[in-house]
């Protein structure tokens, strides 16, 4: 592990907090990066909570997984600094903020990622909400001290690209910086802080118990199409649906398959031929005939005039050291991602080749690797930064994604499906004309769903927009 001797961490204007310096750093942020990046560390408040967030950054790394972890470890150092600031305004002595800090920083959760496009630099967000550890604060007698109210923190949405922040007109970028070492804390003593959040955080997830799905009822208003349209001789769909694997250690994706069974009801009546749709369920669903229905029977069918669908609902898979975005088929393996499971790379790669005019691509899985529709393999961090985005000549693919890649998706246990798949299908049932249309009516149902299960979730939407007339 890279720890803080040659530590390059971002910072900020630390609003609220006393002895938060402002000490630039060699070299700038590119203003082309998400908001976080260039407002820095600090305390802002985010959906209505105060919280501490770190920025680290990594540069010269080569290993992607090395370099996410080094980033990871100097946003965690930035909350550190933090919490000491705001442990010193109640007057604790030193041994009890860092006591403080070490049961904070166990809850401390890296919130999001980006890599500079142009110099390879990777930045890390870490997240310590207040009201936690004022809670902590309380539990030892010590009074919680009021704050000023902390500035909105901007987080850019993935499908949006990175937020344009614009330097101030007499400088061509913002010059990062970090939060100063507080008074009496070492470097040995940061580390060890850094060393206690990652062991809490990996504790954490191996001590989540995955919730009992309650039953779902015998039928949702999704699971019937809307009346069917004329046949489209030349149009193709191929459904995926994937809910339990050949790995029995792997979790369930709860309600995959009778997603992908309700999906292909859908497309049916969309004009899609019998004939011409192909739907894989679980132990059909192999990596094998996944191959070969993108790259043998999809080619060998579609004609210019074809309009094709590709449904997957199932497990997502991040790749720790490349961050590549896998779907992992029923006999995949996160273990063995390169020899088991399907790039997402490579299936945009694969649709994007057919000759077909214009090809819809709808994603019910994640690739976080902290749960929901996502795995990883064993013994990594989650979060890596993850690569979802489609290669440059796929130009005629619409995609239409679960979540944003470091979100976790879920399901509504008493519609028996994906909250993704639920509101796809509700709004194709209730007339969307394309998929624009279909994209602005599902993301704020998704995101409303997530949010009463205590999650962010936020659909992706890229690509033109495709006609269902």
């Amino acid at each position: 592990m890279i720890f803080l001797g040659s530590i390059l961490a971002a910072g900020f204007h630390a609003a609220g907090l006393s002895g938060c310096a402002e000490a630039p750093l060699a070299g700038t942020v590119p203003t082309e990066a998400p908001a976080w990046v260039n407002s820095g560390s600090g305390v802002f408040n985010l959906q209505g909570k105060d919280a501490l967030f770190g920025v680290g950054i990594a540069q010269g790394i080569r290993n992607r997984a090395l370099q996410v972890t080094a980033a990871d470890d100097r946003a965690r150092a930035e909350v550190a600094k933090l919490t000491f600031h705001h442990l010193s305004r109640l007057g604790t002595d030193l041994e009890t903020s860092k006591s403080l800090a070490k049961a904070g920083l166990a809850h401390a959760i890296i919130y999001d990622h980006w890599k500079d496009p142009s110099s390879g630099t990777m930045f890390s967000l870490c997240r310590l909400d207040l009201e936690f550890l004022d809670r902590l604060v309380s539990a030892q007698g010590l009074a919680v001290q009021a704050r000023q109210p902390a500035a909105a923190m901007s987080l850019a949405p993935a499908d949006a690209g990175p937020a344009r922040i614009s330097a101030p007109s007499s400088s061509p970028a913002t010059r990062v910086q970090a939060a100063a070492n507080p008074p009496g804390l070492s470097k040995e003593d940061l580390e060890q802080l850094v060393k206690a959040a990652v062991a809490g955080a990996m504790q954490a997830q191996a001590q989540t118990p995955k919730p009992e799905a309650r039953p779902a009822r015998a039928g949702s208003d999704v699971d019937e199409p809307p009346a069917k349209r004329a046949e489209r001789p030349d149009d193709f769909a191929l459904v995926v649906g994937i809910e339990a694997y050949q790995d029995k250690d792997l979790p369930k994706a709860d309600y995959a398959e009778r997603d992908a069974e309700a999906a292909a009801r859908h497309f049916l009546a969309l004009g899609v031929p019998r004939r011409n749709l192909k739907l894989l369920k679980g132990s059909d669903a192999t990596g094998g005939r996944l191959k070969g229905y993108l790259e043998s029977w999809l080619p060998k069918n579609v004609s210019g005039d074809s309009r094709v669908y590709f449904y997957f609902s199932g497990h997502g898979a991040p790749n720790p050291e490349s961050g590549d975005a896998y779907l992992l088929p029923w006999d995949g393996n996160p273990e063995f991602l390169d020899a088991s499971a399907a790039p997402l790379k490579s299936v945009y790669s694969s649709l994007g080749r057919l000759k077909a005019r214009e090809v819809l691509v709808a994603l019910d899985a994640c690739f976080s690797g902290t749960g929901g529709r996502s795995v990883i393999q064993k013994g990594t961090r989650p979060l890596v930064a993850v690569r979802t985005e489609e290669p440059a000549e796929a130009r005629n693919l619409t995609v239409i994604a679960a979540s944003r890649a470091n979100e976790v998706t879920g399901s509504l246990d008493e519609e028996g499906h994906g909250i993704f798949t639920y509101y796809l299908l509700k709004g194709l049932k209730e007339g969307a004309r394309d998929s624009s249309s279909l994209c602005g009516y599902l993301k704020p149902k998704v995101a409303d769903a997530a949010a009463r299960q205590n999650r962010t979730q936020t659909p992706v939407c890229r690509g033109e927009s495709l006609s269902f007339e």
